[in-house]
């Protein structure tokens, strides 16, 4: 499913670039992604965050819903385990 933001055939492109740039573990749960790849934007568009590559990170589906428009724990955003 793709990102409200873009349509399936960018969605599935920024997944895998996502994908490419970061890997498959989510930078939220830091667990292995067996589907696909959810791009997370590590500051949320609604709090000023933009869609470059530099602000995304590979999620599950799930752990980007539940997250939703929250800010990022400070540790992940700190962590350089991405």
């Amino acid at each position: 499913m793709a990102s409200g933001r873009w349509n399936k055939r960018q969605g599935d492109e920024v997944a895998r670039l996502v994908e490419l740039t970061y890997g498959r573990v989510c930078w939220l749960c830091n667990l292995p992604i067996d589907g696909r790849v959810s791009p997370d934007h590590v500051i949320p568009v609604s709090l000023g965050g933009g869609d470059s590559i530099d602000n995304l990170r590979p999620s599950h589906e799930s752990c980007n819903k539940r997250r939703q428009a929250k800010p990022a724990p400070a540790p992940l955003l700190t962590s350089t385990r991405w």
